[in-house]
């Protein structure tokens, strides 16, 4: 099997984005083409790197258009976001093909998904990036080690972030968060959180939820009861904090956004504020089954699907207890 060899993107049709931006593409990519971001913090004397794995949804190119789409509405912002944060992690993204409806195309993890796979993805990725960060500094670390890992999710890339969790092998303690923005298309993820209870698990409702908001309703009652049944602290999903994206401000706020059903109608942390105001109206409406009167109210004022991670991605890197 061949090496991953990266190369770096001097040159672009986009804006300039401090630090490194380098791909690994066809036959430089054994498994999957890859883009990397090694944000200007980065240190490349040190042996050990934090990785954020991001895994994309529907309408992504290829590997470059993970980093910087041509299309504004679809541009996530990544590189920008971890630049913000001010941490030193790498951000990797693999392309796991274009997919434009459940129709067609296909978006996979292919390899990723087999064994070990995630694994010796990471594995072979990181190896590149050793001999990538030699071209760029004498300086830099003969071999890496792989610290804390960060596996994030887009939409149809939520669902395949709970894949990936369960390929990495001698990693796995190596997870400490996993988030999702907008990647409700099923009921899985309180079952997968209770399974997987270790590693923190985030996740933010955007407009583009499925089920008609059927799995976003289902979610909320699962995290945080209903205001006649709150789910008791010691029942709770193990690590798991959900937040409908109703803004930047407030819902990137963790002491505001994964406030109990209690907390919302008695304590205001930050004051009146749009997120608080959101749920007071909102959260009433899980006691009962009918999900479509909850997401009549909370769909209009929710964040849209791709802005979602332009708001919050950065936020939720800063506030990161492991990186």
């Amino acid at each position: 099997m061949g090496q991953y060899v990266f190369v770096e993107e001097q040159f672009s049709n986009s804006a300039v984005v401090k630090g490194t931006t380098a791909f690994a593409e066809k036959g430089n990519a054994p498994l999957r083409d890859t883009g990397i971001y090694l944000p200007p913090n980065h240190s490349f004397g040190s042996g050990t790197v934090n990785v954020v794995l991001w895994l994309h949804g529907y309408y992504v190119q290829n590997a470059r258009d993970l980093m910087h789409p041509d299309s504004d509405q679809m541009d996530m912002k990544l590189r920008e976001s971890v630049l913000r944060s001010q941490k030193g992690a790498i951000l990797v993204a693999p392309w796991l093909g274009l997919k434009s409806s459940q129709e067609s195309g296909s978006l996979n993890l292919a390899s990723l998904n087999q064994g070990d796979g995630c694994q010796i993805y990471l594995e072979q990725v990181l190896d590149g990036i050793v001999r990538f960060q030699k071209t760029l500094s004498s300086q830099a670390a003969s071999s890496l080690q792989l610290g804390n890992l960060v596996i994030a999710g887009h939409s149809a890339g939520g669902a395949l972030m709970r894949t990936a969790a369960q390929h990495l092998g001698k990693f796995k303690e190596n997870l400490k968060e996993c988030w999702g923005f907008d990647c409700f298309y099923d009921e899985l993820y309180a079952s997968w959180a209770r399974e997987n209870p270790q590693p923190d698990k985030v996740f933010y409702v955007g407009n583009g939820s499925g089920g008609g908001g059927l799995h976003a309703f289902k979610l909320m009652k699962e995290v945080y009861g209903t205001p006649k049944q709150p789910v008791q602290s010691g029942k709770r999903l193990p690590n798991t904090y959900l937040a409908p994206a109703v803004d930047k401000v407030y819902t990137a706020n963790d002491d505001v956004a994964f406030q109990s059903l209690a907390d919302v109608t008695d304590w205001n942390p930050a004051g009146p504020n749009v997120y608080t105001d959101v749920r007071k109206a909102t959260d009433p409406l899980l006691d009962g089954n009918d999900h479509s009167r909850y997401w009549k109210q909370l769909f209009p004022k929710l964040t849209g699907h791709f802005q979602v991670v332009r708001d919050l991605l950065g936020p939720r890197l800063k506030q990161s207890r492991w990186l």
